[in-house]
């Protein structure tokens, strides 16, 4: 008698790690999905207590350093200067210039009124 249950022993429990890991392997994966949050779903509440203040302008004139004005050559730059202005940007420095007549027209568009506010 005590070799048969010796054997029985043996069958079941094996059995028994392999559904309590099967079971333990289901749970993780429903919760996983259940759980995943993207960064755009991450918004956490503010808990800070104070009034807001949301600047529409720099405080200094600044520099931006890295832009691309692809359409620099035939571009209406009155209208980006005023936008420049509205922010408090001093000066812009355009990468995309290309090279060739592109990179001419670019900089002959540009020395008509504002050689200094890019570069």
């Amino acid at each position: 008698m005590l070799t048969f249950l010796k054997k029985k022993w043996w069958i079941a429990f094996p059995l028994f790690l392999l559904f309590l890991g099967l079971t333990y392997w289901i749970i993780g994966k429903i919760q996983y999905r259940s759980n995943v949050m993207d960064v755009e779903e991450y918004s956490p509440v503010s808990t800070l207590k104070v009034p807001e203040h949301k600047p529409t302008q720099a405080k200094y004139p600044f520099i931006d350093v890295h832009n691309h004005q692809f359409t620099m050559p035939i571009q209406n730059l009155d209208k980006l200067v005023a936008e420049m202005d509205e922010l408090n940007m001093k000066v812009m420095v355009n990468l995309s210039g290309f090279r060739g007549k592109y990179l001419e027209w670019a900089l002959d568009n540009v020395n008509e009124k504002y050689s200094s506010r890019f570069i």
